[in-house]
Parts: C-alpha cells; structure tokens; sequence
C-alpha cells in the first residue's frame, strides 16, 4: 500500500504544474515519475513527516516535561496551543519537498530544464 502511495505522490505537483488534458492523466504520469524512485519518495515523505509533525511535538513535550508543566494544570493549554501551532506553520514543508521532488524527478529523467521552464512562464533567468 505505501509503495502505492508513494507512486501517486507526484500528482498534485503535475496537476499545478503541466499542462495535461485531464487531472486523471496526473495518476498515471506520477507513476511513471516516480518508477525506480519510489523508495526516494518514501524516504522524502518520513523525513518531512518527522521534521514538520513529529519534532516539534517531541521538542515540546521534553520542554513542558522539563519545566514540570505536567503537574501544572494552568499551563498546559499554552503548550497544547504552541504545538499545534508549530504543526499548522511547519506543515507546508511537506508540498514544497515534494515540488523539489517532482522537478529533481524531471531534470534526472527526462532532462528537464529549469531555465526553459522560466522562459515558459515568462520570467526568464539570464
């Protein structure tokens, strides 16, 4: 299931960022992206995971267990709010790892070039 998952991880950077004739031909697009790749995929996902959800909810609890907060019942919710605060703010980590993904993907396989893409979206590098 999780090989599944990561085969299909690229579909919402292609839906952004090609110009295909339907949103579904992202699904089949993805999977040939991501073949041979798929264990870096799942690599990419554990690591974003861990530094954008799990991290802060670790650094958090070692900093409230520290400080006792355990036994004080009135500071509890500010440590509740401040968690799910790093949660909300980190989460975007995860899409932009992916994006990175999707274009290292593209310049390994197909020889993508960054510098036609600008030129495509009328920003031009010189």
């Amino acid at each position: 299931m999780t090989w599944i998952l990561c085969a299909y991880a690229m579909t919402t950077p292609i839906v952004v960022l090609e110009d295909l004739s339907s949103s579904f031909d992202a699904f089949g697009r993805s999977w040939e992206l991501t073949r041979g790749a798929r264990a870096k995929v799942a690599g990419t996902i554990v690591v974003t995971w861990l530094i954008s959800q799990f991290l802060p909810q670790m650094v958090i609890g070692a900093i409230s267990g520290a400080l006792g907060v355990a036994g004080n019942d009135s500071l509890q919710p500010a440590f509740v709010v401040v968690a799910s605060l790093l949660g909300i703010v980190l989460a975007p980590i995860l899409p932009c790892a992916l994006t990175l993904l999707y274009y290292d993907l593209r310049v390994r396989r197909e020889a993508f070039d960054i510098q036609v893409l600008s030129e495509q979206l009328g920003t031009g590098i010189h």
